[in-house]
């Protein structure tokens, strides 16, 4: 069963997503804030982690980086899913810091899921 993990501080956002994703059959994890969004990764190992960048503490670009620089996390595909797309240069530091795909918000669920999937192992 695939594993995805939901790294949003906007807890009806992260509902929706855990409720989005666990109808589709997946295991779903949620962290609230960028440290406990790390530490969920290094103990679940989902198979891709859906990230916000505005978070409290360590912010999605901290997390995605340490993720990254991290061998027991970097392989893991990382997804921006946020509302700090302004100007192409959010999303251009989100990819050149090894984000896999990086989705505005708001977004469509089945828009969200069709993007997420690639990214999940068959």
């Amino acid at each position: 069963m695939s594993k995805i993990l939901i790294v949003d501080d906007d807890p009806t956002f992260r509902n929706l997503l855990k409720m989005i994703f666990q109808e589709k059959g997946f295991v779903v994890f949620t962290a609230a804030d960028g440290e406990s969004g790390l530490t969920q990764t290094r103990r679940e190992k989902p198979d891709v982690v859906l990230l916000d960048i505005q978070l409290p503490g360590i912010d999605g670009y901290g997390v995605l980086e340490r993720l990254k620089a991290d061998p027991a996390t970097s392989a893991i595909p990382v997804v921006i899913c946020s509302t700090t797309f302004r100007e192409p240069s959010h999303v251009k530091k989100a990819m050149e810091g090894g984000a896999a795909d990086y989705i505005r918000k708001p977004i469509h669920p089945q828009e969200l899921f069709t993007r997420v999937r690639p990214w999940i192992p068959s």
